[in-house]
């Protein structure tokens, strides 16, 4: 930004003693109007009145020292015009605008903002994922002989797929079992002592010391399971 443009954004606020960015200090901007380069600028041109007016303020307290050292040494201290002096100096002096705080409310409606967006994406890629995923459940469950309406519902769909994989899957476990006598490993093995494995089908490993079961990972589509002690 051109000195010219950081002149031409930059205004005298209501008492014509500081320094403000006409549009962070006067504009009413809408929250969908401000933006990460709206507010990297406010923030130029805040930081640069900030400058200014620090200066104005450090001239000005000056003056007012000045004037009361003046009508103290002329009045007195006791005096009431020094009394008057003094507070009406202290209560009615001009305060600088507090410029970053302005910016920090602009730069909280934006992150607000950005949030409530951001959720609302997430929400409608949730409910998109979703559609697909019950659309890939239907056909799923259809081509292992379910019936929608019957079998299942549209609700329920992707619960029913992952309950019909799973099945499938422990099915296929079993039978291998039955036809090869393969023994499977299983989470909290390393308890047992000479311990072959687990079959798959009973409530306990080869030795009897650990009660095991199916448990599994994925859903319908990627599904793998593993037997677990428990």
């Amino acid at each position: 930004m051109t000195t010219n443009e950081v002149q031409r954004k930059i205004v005298l606020e209501r008492t014509h003693t500081y320094f403000v960015p006409y549009d962070l200090w006067y504009k009413s901007t809408h929250v969908e109007d401000i933006t990460e380069s709206w507010l990297k600028e406010q923030k130029t041109l805040a930081e640069d009145c900030e400058v200014r007016n620090r200066e104005i303020e450090s001239q000005t307290l000056k003056r007012v020292g000045v004037i009361k050292s003046e009508i103290k040494e002329i009045y007195g201290e006791n005096s009431k015009i020094f009394k008057y002096i003094k507070n009406a100096l202290g209560t009615q002096f001009n305060h600088k605008p507090r410029l970053l705080e302005a910016l920090k409310r602009e730069e909280e409606r934006f992150k607000k903002n950005q949030k409530e967006i951001l959720d609302i994406q997430k929400k409608e890629f949730q409910e998109e994922y979703n559609l697909k995923l019950t659309q890939e459940a239907i056909i799923f469950l259809e081509k292992n002989g379910k019936q929608i309406g019957i079998d299942f519902s549209i609700e329920t769909a992707i619960g029913e797929a992952n309950s019909l994989a799973f099945d499938i899957l422990v099915a296929e476990k079993i039978k291998e079992n039955k036809e090869k006598g393969t023994l499977f490993s299983f989470g909290g093995e390393d308890n047992c002592e000479g311990c072959g494995g687990w079959d798959g089908s009973s409530r306990r490993c080869e030795c009897g010391n650990r009660r095991v079961s199916w448990e599994h990972g994925g859903d319908f589509r990627d599904m793998y399971i593993y037997g677990e002690a428990y």
